[in-house]
């Protein structure tokens, strides 16, 4: 087993990091230099000094703090967040690209339904990008769907030549990047006779892979669960069979089938139990979806991975990733007469829900 040198280990790395730390602030103090904060109207010589100090320590304590994070979270989860970005690139770009920012005042705060207005965007569409930016700090969300700036925004706002290229990254860039292997397939692709990637993509257009697939438990239900009789129902509009008389109907499970469905849809197929639910009250319909957290109920590094996956689902199906609440609204719209339990359980980017629905006449 690989061991880590007694300079690689966490303690150590913390420990450099605190010395470094120290020894900035020292100097700051120093200096009369004041300490960074991300307010709006924030400055500090610390951003803007080329000092040999600073610059070294900075560098440092960047280095090293992105030396621990990867033996925090290992291999597999680093590239996991190292490959993410891209969705808050593309939640930035939305916000320059339709002048979100200027729309909100420097020394105050908008509610997104006046941001949504101004900007001619859906709602719950810019809610989800301006979330996800704000786990980020490029904005705060000072209250439920009520934004403000930080120094962050606010230097995008104030200099429209950076602003200008941000954009240009955020875009331009990302479109060549995104090509740059296909433009190294072509036969002559060196530098004196091939071209670039961002001229390849231009020529030849952005290439679409669309995917459909129908999730399928039964086999593998059926196989941790040989004692039990399963059916499968491939038409989810249909009123859903009740079993045979040799058989005792006891659960219908959905899961991974409602997330991309519009609440019409889901509706209808919720409202294809109840007649079975109604028949036989001890029947009960488990329903296992994603579900998008409640804002401020988690800590923002880790409330960022589901965001991104609300802007995921909104950018590569144009669905949205529905609350606790928009999913009790569903159940009730569905049949007065559901009653439910929740039990929620997430993954660093997954956060789903576990509904227990019963028809509520079993009681």
């Amino acid at each position: 087993m690989a061991q880590a040198s007694d300079s690689t280990t966490m303690l150590a790395l913390a420990e450099k990091i605190l010395g470094q730390v120290y020894r900035l602030d020292n100097h700051l103090k120093q200096n009369s230099i004041s300490q960074p904060c991300l307010a709006v109207g924030a400055s500090t010589g610390l951003w803007s000094s080329h000092s040999t100090d600073i610059e070294s320590a900075r560098s440092s304590i960047f280095g090293l703090t992105k030396q621990l994070t990867k033996l925090l979270v290992g291999p597999h989860e680093f590239l996991h967040e190292y490959v993410s970005s891209n969705w808050e690139h593309g939640a930035l770009y939305t916000l320059l690209e339709f002048n979100i920012l200027e729309k909100i005042p420097l020394d105050g705060k908008v509610h997104v339904s006046l941001l949504a207005s101004q900007s001619g965007l859906p709602e719950k569409k810019l809610l989800s990008v301006l979330r996800l930016i704000s786990c980020e700090g490029i904005l705060d969300e000072v209250s439920e769907g009520v934004f403000g700036h930080t120094a962050i925004s606010e230097e995008l706002v104030r200099d429209e030549k950076f602003k200008a290229f941000i954009g240009f990254q955020l875009f331009e860039t990302r479109v060549a990047s995104a090509h740059l292997a296909d433009s190294m397939k072509v036969e002559a692709s060196d530098y004196q006779t091939g071209q670039s990637a961002f001229k390849y993509a231009n020529q030849n257009g952005d290439r679409i892979l669309v995917v459909d697939v129908e999730g399928r438990n039964t086999a593998f239900l059926a196989d941790q669960f040989p004692a039990l009789s399963f059916e499968t129902q491939v038409d989810k509009f249909k009123p859903q069979p009740t079993g045979g008389p040799d058989k005792v109907l006891l659960v219908y499970l959905v899961r991974n089938i409602l997330w991309n469905c519009s609440d019409e849809d889901c509706v209808k197929i919720l409202q294809t139990f109840v007649p079975a639910m109604e028949k036989y009250p001890d029947t009960v319909l488990l329903v296992n979806e994603m579900m998008s957290p409640a804002r401020g109920t988690l800590e923002r590094h880790v409330e960022k991975g589901y965001r991104r996956r609300d802007v995921t689902v909104m950018t590569m199906h144009n669905a949205k990733q529905r609350t606790e609440d928009e999913w009790k609204a569903l159940f009730a719209k569905a049949s007065p007469n559901f009653t439910f339990n929740l039990q929620t359980a997430s993954t660093p980017h997954s956060y789903r829900g576990l509904w227990e629905v019963h028809s509520g006449l079993a009681e």
